[in-house]
């Protein structure tokens, strides 16, 4: 997802404090995001399956240091739990990353990035502290629906999904085609999971409960699904930020200076004329070397 990049010899000088280089340089790379999402959604999931395999299908309800529990998709302090949850965090920051790029061309729909990723952040947060658990009781205790609408929590979610539908829906529009269709295809499986299929859980609670092998296959599909539907969305923000930028590189620099000292000298590198040699357009050279950097 990231790659460690050596600044160059030419266009980028790095002058070293003993053994210590300047500075880091840290590459985006939505090919390697994809495969190394797709390995990790693979494993967290396949883990969870085993995991209700020895539950349900040899009663193995713990195992050795309680590795059952913590393998768990419908836990909450477990490794699907932790990983769905960096993962949300992760898409939070590259939609604030993007804001941030779109705020510095002055582009329209900043504050849509922007907002969106506060949203997916918070989604972070309740993968952990659960907000959604606690407003469900109001329509599960005082009107104590059934069925689809079993776990009250999706109302509102309906509500909600509702509503940022219609208000992103000219954002949506104004981004490039194939950026659309991607954040489309991402949304779909990522709603389609976490909300259709809670509601057809409900449907199946109510009619038969939840201690079924039915149960708990529905319950595995959602949750490898909601991963699923994230992991897409990541790696379209990253090419997003691709297609936007170019080649996107992190800039990790000890320290002020020393970030300020590496940019004089890939300046002065990139527009210093070879002894002997005609003087070069002055107002070319900066376009042809220019990269994208976000310093951190």
């Amino acid at each position: 997802m990231i790659q460690q990049l050596r600044k160059p010899e030419n266009g980028q000088v790095a002058h070293d404090r003993g053994d210590r280089s300047a500075a880091a340089l840290l590459r985006a790379a939505p090919g390697a995001a994809a495969r190394w999402l797709a390995v990790a959604t693979a494993v967290v999931g396949l883990l969870g399956i085993a995991a209700a395999v020895c539950r349900f299908g040899f009663g193995i309800q713990h195992g050795p240091i309680d590795i059952i529990q913590q393998l768990d998709l419908q836990g909450e302090d477990t490794l699907p739990a932790w990983y769905s949850s960096v993962l949300l965090l992760l898409a939070g920051l590259l939609l604030g990353i993007v804001g941030w790029v779109k705020a510095t061309r002055r582009a329209r729909f900043v504050w849509h990035w922007l907002i969106l990723g506060l949203i997916f952040l918070l989604l972070s947060a309740d993968e952990t502290v659960q907000f959604h658990e606690r407003a469900s009781w109001p329509f599960e205790r005082v009107l104590k629906f059934k069925g689809a609408f079993l776990y009250g929590w999706v109302i509102p979610a309906i509500l909600f999904v509702g509503v940022i539908g219609l208000s992103y829906l000219k954002f949506l529009l104004h981004l490039p085609r194939r950026t659309r269709w991607r954040f489309v295809v991402a949304g779909a499986v990522y709603v389609g999971a976490a909300l259709g299929l809670e509601m057809l859980e409900g449907v199946w609670d109510t009619s038969h409960g939840k201690d079924n092998v039915v149960y708990i296959a529905m319950v595995v599909v959602e949750e490898i699904g909601e991963m699923v539907g994230v992991a897409i969305f990541i790696h379209a923000l990253l090419l997003h930020l691709r297609d936007e930028c170019g080649q996107v590189t992190f800039d990790l620099a000890p320290d002020e200076r020393c970030a300020r000292a590496s940019v004089d000298a890939a300046a002065r590198a990139v527009t210093a004329d070879p002894p002997g040699s005609a003087p070069r357009d002055r107002a070319a050279a900066p376009a042809a070397a220019q990269s994208n950097r976000l310093g951190v």
